[in-house]
């Protein structure tokens, strides 16, 4: 798979029906789908404000810019010939199928809401690997599709087998299973560094970063 920086971004505006000229043109854009929430998207060469219907008042004033929090999100693309890979081997992997439903809706259940949110999981996405101990199933990643052949992976761990490697090993493995025909996003909040982590530690080359709106 071609990794080409413009192709990427182009994929990533296009996922968020997001067309290069009309950003460089206006700079902002109203997102019907957002609600109460503006982010500030800084690319290598492209930055743009996406913002919901209830600030649009709010970016008609000269102080709007800087209202974005300094901290931000990250979003990392991978290049095949950067990938490092991790496996834990005291784990088993293997790839999740739609009979494994309930097993992950149970799995999901020790996770609050915001976590899984975080995580962005779903065993409806079209590639899911499962990490387990034995029979007891302990990490999920899933990758859903955006445009231009990216996709984005989601990950969750059990809390009580964290700090093992085991996001990396189970990231690293569905990775495996797509990289010779797609190339990998990866998500990271700042208020997550965990994330941050697997995503260098695997390669992974910073794409963008992601400024929150601060409410009053």
């Amino acid at each position: 798979m071609e990794f080409n920086i413009k192709k990427i971004q182009d994929g990533l505006l296009a996922f968020r029906g997001l067309s290069r000229e009309q950003l460089l043109k206006d700079g902002k854009k109203l997102k019907e789908n957002y609600k109460n929430e503006a982010l500030w998207f800084k690319m290598e060469d492209l930055e743009f404000v996406l913002y919901s219907p209830d600030l649009e008042e709010e970016t008609k004033k000269e102080d709007f810019m800087s209202n974005f929090e300094e901290e931000h999100d990250n979003e990392y693309v991978l290049s095949v010939d950067k990938f490092r890979p991790f496996v834990n081997e005291k784990y088993q992997y293997r790839l999740l199928r739609e009979e494994d439903t309930e097993l992950v809706a149970e799995f999901k259940k020790q996770f609050n809401e915001i976590e899984l949110e975080y995580g962005a999981v779903s065993i409806e996405d079209p590639v899911v690997m499962g990490a387990f101990d034995g029979e007891k199933l302990i990490a999920v990643a899933s990758m859903w599709e955006w445009d231009n052949d990216l996709d984005d992976i989601g990950l969750i761990v059990d809390t009580t087998y964290r700090k093992q490697g085991l996001g990396k090993s189970v990231v690293t493995k569905i990775i495996q299973e797509v990289m010779d025909h797609k190339i990998c996003i990866y998500r990271a909040d700042y208020d997550n560094p965990g994330s941050v982590k697997i995503a260098e530690a695997l390669g992974f080359e910073h794409l963008s970063k992601i400024h929150r709106y601060k409410r009053g």
